[in-house]
């Protein structure tokens, strides 16, 4: 079972997002993670970044045709996120986690991230963002 529903929202920065997938692919297994991608605008640099050879990095696309910003393509991952939870009608990924398309991994961030989150939601019993 994932341990997290990943979800990156971009915007006319293909170059850092090509990083961070790659990153992403070379730091987390990828049993770990369901990854949606949210991109915000129409921008063709960022779409090739996101074609079919690089497939395998992401689960889901979302796109906005013109750009909505930061808040409403959130907004829009979390939704999608939420449905799918509620289609599936498990607990499949226990965290959901927000990372921004500049973000550079390193080995075991997310088993260490969902160790303390589960930690902290066992003892207090409450989430965090």
């Amino acid at each position: 079972m994932p341990l997290a529903d990943l979800f990156i929202t971009t915007k006319d920065r293909p170059d850092l997002l090509q990083k961070s997938l790659l990153s992403l692919q070379e730091c987390t297994p990828r049993e770990q993670y369901r990854l949606t991608v949210v991109l915000d605008g129409h921008h063709q640099d960022t779409e090739d970044v996101l074609n079919e050879r690089n497939r395998a990095k992401w689960d889901y696309l979302l796109t906005n045709n013109k750009n909505m910003g930061l808040g409403p393509s959130i907004n829009m991952a979390l939704a999608h996120i939420d449905a799918l939870k509620k289609w599936e009608d498990t607990d499949y990924c226990p965290l959901t986690v927000y990372v921004q398309d500049d973000v550079q991994y390193s080995p075991g961030w997310l088993e260490k991230l969902a160790r303390s989150f589960l930690q902290l939601e066992r003892q207090f019993k409450l989430g965090f963002a």
